[in-house]
């Protein structure tokens, strides 16, 4: 008996597949992908959306945000990714008898092999026993689940969890009447939105719910939760960059967090403080870890570079480059010790993406210089009519990636000049390290300046490639 399952406004009826999975008939393998295509295309332009329904009144955005758009555009709801498409290849499953194990894990009889499964909610990630939000994580997940459901899976995954040694399922949790349970406790405030291996499906719904949770400040976003409060509250602000200076293949070190203390006047204690991923991959900041008013403490992914950084190789893994790894989202939080969240980000910026610099820089590259034509005549200019710092804003040429250094402005009639070479930045004049030339027309190029977190600040493009 084929699943009904709800698609946005849409129903599609698939066939169940059991678990170890079988093989798929060539046909029905180019059939389904059709099918869905064809289903897709007739209901878009009637204004019917494509995502799972359900949740806590979070529903995926189509809205797309371009690098042309006014700061006031982009001020409110900027989106860097439509919404996912229905995916042909989940498999969909019953369940009974549930039991809650904790926030993001269930034990349940699978209907279709009669199996009593440990499954573990992909998606999400919610405090362990012994932390903060626990109790109220798991509370939650008892609260929106019930005791029967729907287990939904790209790949029928499992993985081995490492304190008890069980195989458990890895996949997304439906309620029977199709909301989800995951979206849900993201929206809550109650879990950090985290994709578990292949299982990618709805993480961009996740990655909204999040935002959304963190901008309302509800659940562990809420400041205090657990622990004394304290005297001071600090203020502070989390940068990420993701996507290291130069080539990722050889200055993947690069990538670092840091954290500013924006406090006008009290410095920052921040000894045993937690920093973490959404996965459970933690970095312990130093006893006597004190960042001064207005000062910054840098936490480089990879070896450290000066007396004053430290160094974590844990999260490298763990912060995905949009665009170029099958996770589009990525963040870091920092907890106190007694586990209250106090900063985080979250990239793509996804709700109230504006900065002070849209359109106020201009781009222009000369990627075809008169005379002699070498990585040093070829350069990407950036100027203005009025001054505007740009300090960590991140230039974007092919591959390689610059972020613009602490203290830099742009003024009018002086210009900041990123050449193409590898010789020596000096001055006004900053090296990108490409290998070798910008393309020349008809061949494509693009140079985008953006924020660490993805917000488009300007753009230059030629030869038809889009900004």
């Amino acid at each position: 008996m084929p699943l009904s399952v709800r698609e946005g406004f849409a129903t599609y009826r698939c066939p169940v597949k059991l678990l170890p999975r079988h093989p798929q008939s060539p046909a029905m393998s180019r059939v389904l992908p059709l099918a869905v295509a064809v289903l897709t295309a007739a209901l878009l332009p009637l204004g019917f959306g494509v995502g799972y329904a359900g949740g806590a009144g979070v529903t995926d955005s189509p809205t797309q945000a371009t690098s042309g758009s006014s700061a006031s555009a982009l001020g409110a709801l900027a989106v860097n990714r439509p919404a996912r498409l229905a995916e042909p290849r989940a498999r969909h499953y019953t369940l009974r008898n549930i039991v809650v194990l904790d926030g993001d894990t269930i034990k349940a009889t699978v209907a279709q092999t009669g199996r009593r499964e440990i499954i573990r909610l992909a998606g999400m990630q919610t405090m362990e026993k012994g932390e903060c939000w626990y109790a109220e994580g798991t509370r939650a997940l008892r609260q929106a689940l019930g005791r029967s459901g729907r287990f939904t899976t790209l790949y029928d995954s499992r993985e081995r969890h490492a304190p008890t040694g069980d195989m458990r399922l890895l996949g997304n949790v439906f309620t029977p009447s199709g909301g989800d349970v995951q979206q849900r406790l993201i929206r809550q405030g109650m879990a950090l939105a985290y994709p578990l291996g292949r299982e990618t499906l709805r993480q961009d719904a996740y990655a909204w719910a999040s935002a959304r949770a963190a901008h309302e400040r509800i659940g562990m976003y809420s400041g205090h939760h657990c622990g004394q409060p304290r005297v001071v509250t600090p203020q502070l602000a989390i940068t990420i960059h993701y996507d290291g200076n130069g080539a990722d293949a050889r200055d993947w070190s690069d990538r670092t967090i840091t954290i500013t203390n924006t406090h006008a006047s009290e410095p920052a204690d921040l000894s045993r403080w937690r920093l973490r991923t959404a996965a459970h991959v933690s970095f312990y900041l130093p006893d006597a870890t004190v960042i001064p008013p207005g000062g910054q403490q840098v936490i480089r992914l990879g070896p450290a570079r000066s007396s004053g950084e430290l160094s974590w190789t844990g999260a490298i893994q763990r912060l995905p480059v949009p665009g170029k790894s099958k996770y589009h989202y990525g963040g870091a939080y920092l907890f106190d010790p007694a586990g209250n969240l106090h900063a985080w980000r979250r990239y793509p910026c996804l709700i109230d993406c504006s900065h002070p610099a849209q359109g106020l820089i201009q781009v222009r590259v000369e990627h075809s210089p008169d005379g002699p034509d070498t990585s040093r005549t070829e350069y990407v200019e950036l100027s203005n009519q009025v001054p505007v710092d740009v300090s960590g804003l991140v230039v974007e040429v092919r591959t390689m990636v610059l972020a613009l250094p602490p203290g830099t402005w742009l003024s009018p009639g002086d210009p900041l000049y990123l050449h193409a070479g590898t010789e020596p930045s000096q001055g006004r004049h900053l090296s990108l390290g490409l290998d070798r030339r910008f393309p020349a027309p008809p061949h494509v190029g693009r140079v985008r300046v953006r924020t660490h977190d993805t917000i488009p600040i300007a753009c230059w493009s030629w030869g038809r490639e889009p900004c």
